[in-house]
């Protein structure tokens, strides 16, 4: 009988496949690091917000940027009218500063660091040209990030959707390799994975 257990044992080892080993070993180490992982966080968090409803938040920063254009408007005619560099400001960057765009990520995200409980800062500035319009790439910094490939990241670029919504986003390092894959899932949310196909989520408020 004792030889039988062993046996059946064997052979339920046998049947599970590598594929299966493997994506159970992926799912706990992202959802409970080990303690050297965990050791090394500098950032804890309670785990990235749920991911908005698709419809919800854009519609919204849509509502909030329209009310922010007439501001705009206003300050950017009174700026035309004002010589020198106070109306070149007043016509320019103050009144860029008051509209947030979908194209616009400047700002402080956060990022989990290689496990939902573990965050680490990503400072994202935008960059515009002459005329004020968004460029849709520019630079970055991170701080607090163990993951050595968020803490390498130094710039940004965006794709574009119709919507909106399943944009791009690739973070890059200063030699331009790729860290990290993205998808827009809202106005203030992406998900996807870094390079060595860790699950990642940035968010800001």
């Amino acid at each position: 009988m004792a030889l039988c257990i062993s046996g059946c044992q064997s052979a339920k080892q046998a049947s599970v496949t590598p594929a299966e080993t493997q994506a159970a070993s992926a799912a706990t180490a992202y959802a409970e690091p080990a303690a050297g992982a965990a050791a090394q966080c500098a950032m804890q968090i309670a785990g990235p917000p749920p991911k908005p409803a698709k419809g919800a938040d854009f519609g919204s920063a849509t509502a909030k940027n329209l009310g922010r254009n007439v501001s705009r408007n206003i300050l950017a005619n009174i700026g035309s009218r004002v010589a020198g560099p106070i109306g070149g400001a007043v016509a320019g960057a103050v009144a860029m500063d008051q509209i947030r765009t979908e194209q616009d990520l400047k700002g402080q995200w956060t990022a989990t660091d290689g496990s939902p409980a573990c965050g680490c800062i990503l400072d994202v500035a935008s960059a515009f040209n002459m005329q004020g319009k968004t460029v849709y790439s520019g630079k970055l910094s991170s701080r607090n990030c163990a993951n050595p490939l968020l803490a390498s990241v130094a710039k940004w670029n965006l794709g574009h959707t119709f919507t909106g919504y399943d944009a791009t986003f690739d973070l890059v390092d200063a030699r331009g390799a790729k860290v990290a894959g993205l998808k827009r899932d809202g106005m203030d949310y992406f998900s996807g994975t870094l390079a060595d196909g860790t699950p990642v989520t940035i968010w800001r408020q």
